[in-house]
């Protein structure tokens, strides 16, 4: 079935009701093998294929294939960037020629049939001088066992006359000590690339081509993409904020105390991690000397605990020093519970130690 018409998805980290709820669900999974029997051809081999769980405009889940993508094996080479500028294409070549003689001698199934391993080749510059090779690669498999580590050292010793001792695979999972670059750092990269955040949104242009549509036993829609197709929504602070709306608001204090304690809505807390945004260290060490000088004053009329009564310090005085705090009024209401809109974030390097309270 082809779908015509344009769609927005968003990534999707909770499995559905019918599927397996257990800490195997990925949203992004990354395999190397064919597309469903009914889009297959005669002249079908195995291409890069990944599998993202997302939501579409309607909330409703469905499940995306992306063709075409292909990952970063990103190495770190102790050479300098102007060396290298202008050889991608000649390290491509040699990195795909290393590999196919390599599998040429092994069974078919560990071959490509037009022997391309590597896409494509950008170099970047570090802070240390040395230079990132970003191999764009089809597969896992032929980044493991030093391969690609092997052919970039073959490269720069045959066309730079110089001799490394190793290049450093940068964007890789250590297990039992070694670096090994898996499916999952496919993925991974996946989600780096197309800047995959809990908030992003996506539109899936249709006039690139026709999407194909199929569905699970459990009736849900799987459409198969090129990456070509999927371009990022941008979205602004308050729109990336309201995705953290919370819809049952109360839910807490309702359970703990019985009554519903504080009442604010998402534009207060909106306006208050603004105003976050904008605090200097001066703020905040103004803040916590204020509830040091609030406990001290219950300590000194002897109202006890001196920390769950501040609103009960001062009263004179209370009024003109809830300026002090961090957003102008104090961190708690009326009656002592804590009020989310006046307590600013955690700061490093301000004294909060509660012995140097008193």
């Amino acid at each position: 079935m082809k779908i015509r018409n344009a769609m927005q998805i968003r990534p999707r980290y909770m499995p559905a009701s019918f599927q397996k709820q257990d800490e195997s669900f990925k949203s992004v999974v990354f395999e190397f093998g064919y597309r469903d029997r009914q889009f297959a051809t005669k002249n079908t081999k195995a291409e890069p294929i990944l599998t993202w769980q997302c939501f579409d405009e309607n909330s409703v889940p469905l499940v995306i294939k992306v063709l075409g993508f292909r990952a970063r094996a990103i190495y770190s080479v102790p050479v300098e960037l102007h060396r290298l500028q202008g050889k991608e294409d000649i390290l491509r070549n040699s990195v795909n020629t290393f590999l196919h003689d390599l599998y040429s001698h092994q069974a078919f199934k560990m071959q490509l049939r037009d022997s391309i391993y590597c896409t494509k080749v950008e170099f970047d510059k570090t802070e240390g001088g040395q230079c990132l090779v970003n191999l764009f690669v089809l597969r896992s498999e032929d980044v493991r066992h030093y391969r690609t580590e092997e052919a970039i050292k073959l490269f720069v010793q045959s066309e730079l006359n110089m001799s490394i001792d190793r290049a450093e695979l940068v964007n890789a999972e250590t297990h039992f000590g070694r670096r090994t670059f898996t499916d999952q750092c496919m993925a991974d990269d996946f989600c780096k690339q197309m800047h995959v955040e809990y908030c992003s949104r996506y539109d899936v242009d249709a006039s690139f081509g026709s999407m194909l549509e199929t569905q699970t036993e459990e009736g849900m829609r799987v459409l198969f993409i090129n990456v070509e197709q999927l371009s990022l929504i941008e979205i602004n602070a308050d729109e990336r904020l309201s995705f953290f709306d919370n819809p049952n608001r109360g839910a807490f204090s309702t359970k703990i105390f019985g009554r519903v304690e504080m009442q604010y809505t998402p534009e207060e807390m909106r306006d208050r991690d603004r105003q976050q945004m904008a605090l200097s260290r001066e703020r905040y060490e103004r803040h916590f000397r204020e509830l040091s000088r609030r406990i001290r004053w219950n300590l000194d009329h002897q109202i006890y605990p001196a920390h769950d009564n501040l609103h009960r310090a001062d009263p004179e005085n209370r009024l003109q020093m809830d300026r002090e705090f961090a957003f102008t009024f104090p961190p708690f209401n009326d009656i002592g519970r804590p009020d989310a809109r006046g307590i600013p974030d955690n700061m490093d390097g301000v004294e909060t130690n509660r012995h140097a309270l008193t």
